[in-house]
């Protein structure tokens, strides 16, 4: 089995045409790229696009890929097929002008066999058509290929596409029994006998078990080989463990191995209760999980996989355990980074189902019928080996919870999902759950999943397992701190900054997060729950619209920047002693001796505040009824200092300083180092300092300029604002609250990389990089 990166060298047109599929069609004027591609986040917010606020006001429409390649003369007798990740959406396949197939929805991956039509030994060419509809969807979709592509080749004997299957039926901490369904497709044209060798090996790479089985496979037939293993004494897979185990399973034919394929292993145990939430291995385990949508920010929805695992290490860092893949299932690669760094997945398959959404109709709706059950059922084989993968969810807010017939839907789904995977449990996120209830919606569902309605919680103690599968953040942008209610008979005197923001206070309804986390508290038969949303992402622009190019429901701001409330659910979901103060800007000069209103978060028993060395005292709080605690200040400049107390001993301090005016540039880049295989990334953080190296809350709009020189390209700019217009494939970006984003990719030739930032006024800066060959550790 070889499987080569299908992704360099694509030539792409945007727009419709005609003979585009057509081998020999002259596509020597089109830009040429590497995939993973988004187009949409290439051009120009438009406030007059289609869609409008639900896509972010980002045009999708039609573009062409084709691609030339060769296939060797060994290829010969081999099966040659091409896996698509993921293009979103509507794709039609050419290879030498025979159309492969279509392909409406846009989130899951899907391989079409090339053999028959390959001129082996010369040059082929694939072509693929994307028609991204206006309407299609409730948030920013992107458009393209914009997961990675594969070329697969593999010997007439086989393993089939998503075709092993691996539980863990028993598991306890003395052994855990293995189950490996294993299906073998012979398409050598005549029959054979197939010997099947699987080798469990432990996380150092130990061998730890194995099973052999001989079967006689007819010509195009396809035999599901099953077999049983032991494990003892079991690494257990957690959260706080990924410990992951692999299985190699080997195909043979007349003593020679044919077929090799490796599928994660995580040995582990658990159960959605009625009564004490998530069992993990055997004890209680909080859900401390986000919703997340695919958007990168500058990135667009294009998947690069360093992009992924940076998003999961902030969220790792506020104590996040858990991902819900709203509202459809990611990159294949997501699953893989959330086994080995310790993430639980409520893997989601639709946001809808026959009945649309939007008045346009162009979404799924249209394909329900046709398509529901290949889509999910390519979903549950894709995903069923990662041990991340703890629930699936049939879907989100689905209208059918209202309809008669909505109970028939949910079971039928249900069925299909259990066909392929009986050992998860299956859930949906339901905004009615009274109407769930009552047709019968809610019947297929082994775990109640519920979008806020949190009196529900109380109503069905003890009836069955629980879980929020959608509950409320702070909905805030980060760093504007507009407060207008009165705080000791005096009315703060901190206004709204304009008309686009919501206050880091986070006012807008009422303390949202803080509520929410308490309930769960108070609430331990709820499994747990995943906040809306982890990040911010463009699209489904709410409760502003134009110029708003994103809602504000993000814990995280759309380039990585936490906002004030990450920390306040760090001090709620992390042990590791925290604080921290808000507002982040101490810059209040122009209202001398005004009371500002000053909040910490922090995990400890006791907070002091200082302001320029002065006490202004200690304070504990009642975290049943608030998570912060509270200071009025009469507004001086200097320095404010929140300190951390835990059983009598200060164990952190964090401070917030007024600062000059601006006068510099600073770069922080999250790796200085990384690969160079054409698809690292390097995350440069750049700050807008005073003379003293603090950063100026106060600078929004220093244009910032961006030079690159060596072995890196520029391939995102953006301030993380919501409202922010620049485009994010440029080279040059506005500051918000004196921050911005430079991501630099690596190319595939080891060097030094020099990055430069200039603006006027400001003193520049620069920062070295160093890609490393692909293959060093």
């Amino acid at each position: 089995r070889m499987r080569d990166n299908f992704c360099e060298a694509w030539q792409f047109h945007l727009g419709d045409l005609t003979g585009a599929e057509q081998p020999g069609f002259d596509d020597a004027a089109w830009r040429t790229l590497d995939v993973p591609h988004d187009w949409s986040i290439e051009l120009p917010y438009d406030k007059r696009v289609r869609g409008g606020m639900s896509v972010g006001y980002l045009p999708g429409g039609i573009g062409w890929y084709r691609k030339t390649f060769e296939v060797p003369n060994e290829t010969a007798g081999k099966r040659v097929v091409v896996d698509f990740d993921g293009v979103y959406m509507n794709s039609q396949v050419w290879i030498n002008g025979h159309l492969l197939g279509f392909r409406p929805f846009g989130y899951v991956g899907f391989q079409y066999d090339l053999t028959p039509y390959l001129n082996v030994g010369g040059e082929n060419e694939i072509a693929v058509r994307v028609d991204v509809k206006p309407g299609c969807s409730r948030w920013y979709p992107g458009a393209g290929i914009y997961r990675r592509v594969w070329l697969t080749t593999v010997n007439p004997v086989h393993v089939a596409q998503w075709g092993i299957h691996v539980t863990t039926p028993d598991v306890s901490k003395e052994k855990a029994s293995v189950r490996l369904r294993t299906e073998v497709e012979n398409k050598s044209g005549q029959p054979a006998a197939v010997t099947l060798t699987s080798v469990i090996l432990d996380p150092q790479g130990r061998h730890v078990a194995d099973a052999t089985a001989t079967e006689q496979i007819a010509s195009t037939a396809m035999h599901n080989f099953d077999q049983p293993f032991v494990v003892t004494n079991p690494l257990l897979w957690s959260p706080d463990t990924p410990d992951l185990y692999k299985v190699v399973t080997r195909v043979e034919v007349a003593g020679i191995v044919v077929d090799e394929v490796t599928t994660p292993l995580g040995i582990r145990t658990f159960e959605f209760t009625k009564d004490r939430g998530l069992i993990f291995n055997g004890e209680e385990m909080d859900v401390k999980g986000v919703c997340l949508h695919q958007d990168f920010g500058p990135l667009g929805v294009a998947f690069h996989p360093r992009a992924m695992e940076r998003r999961l290490e902030i969220l790792r860092e506020m104590g996040c355990n858990a991902i819900r893949t709203s509202h459809n299932p990611r990159d294949p690669e997501f699953y893989a980074l959330c086994d080995r760094m310790g993430f639980l997945v409520m893997d989601e398959a639709f946001d809808e189902w026959k009945i649309p959404k939007l008045s346009d109709n162009q979404a799924y709706a249209l394909y329900f019928d046709e398509w529901s059950e290949r889509d999910l059922t390519s979903v549950v084989r894709r995903d069923r080996n990662h041990p991340s993968v703890v629930m699936w969810s049939i879907g989100n807010e689905i209208n059918e919870q209202y309809k008669p017939h909505g109970g028939e839907m949910s079971a039928r789904l249900a069925a299909i999902v259990k066909q392929h995977d009986a050992s998860r449990p299956i859930t949906a996120g339901c905004n009615s759950p009274a109407h769930a209830r009552g047709n019968g919606f809610d019947k297929a569902l082994d775990v109640f999943g519920l979008n806020y309605s949190y009196e529900v919680y109380d109503e069905l103690k003890g009836d069955r397992p629980m879980i929020g599968t959608e509950n409320s953040t702070d909905w805030s942008s980060r760093g504007s701190y507009s407060y207008f209610r009165p705080l000791r008979g005096d009315m703060q005197i901190l206004p709204s900054k304009n008309d686009v923001e919501l206050s880091s206070y986070g006012m807008f309804r009422e303390r949202d997060a803080d509520l929410t986390l308490r309930t769960l508290r108070a609430s331990p038969w709820v499994a747990g729950q995943f906040a809306w949303t982890g990040f911010d992402y463009r699209g489904e622009v709410h409760p502003f619209k134009w110029p708003v190019i994103s809602g504000l429901w993000g814990i995280v701001d759309l380039v990585g920047f936490p906002k004030d409330q990450y920390f306040l659910y760090q001090s709620d979901w992390s042990d590791k002693p925290m604080v921290h103060l808000l507002p982040q800007n101490w810059n209040w000069s122009q209202y001398p001796g005004g009371i500002i209103p000053v909040w910490v978060y922090s995990n400890c028993d006791e907070v002091e505040l200082f302001l320029n060395n002065k006490s202004l005292g200690i304070k504990t709080i009642d975290r049943e009824k608030t998570l912060r605690f509270e200071w009025g200040v009469a507004y001086r400049p200097g320095t404010l200092k929140a300190v951390g107390w835990k059983n009598g001993q200060q164990v952190c301090s964090t401070t917030v300083q007024t600062s000059d005016e601006p006068a510099k540039i600073a770069m922080v880049p999250d790796r200085t180092e990384f690969a160079a295989d054409g698809s690292d990334l390097s995350y440069i953080e750049v700050r807008v300092t005073d003379q003293h190296g603090r950063i100026c809350p106060d600078a929004d709009r220093e244009l910032i300029q961006f030079d690159v020189v060596g072995e890196g390209e520029i391939i995102g700019v953006s301030n993380g604002s919501a409202h922010s217009h620049d485009p994010s494939k440029g080279t040059q970006v506005h500051s918000f609250r004196g921050l911005c984003m430079l991501v630099v990719k690596s190319t595939k030739q080891a060097g030094t990389i020099q990055v430069k930032a200039r603006a006027e006024g400001l003193q520049g800066a620069q920062v070295g990089l160093q890609s490393l060959p692909a293959d060093s550790p």
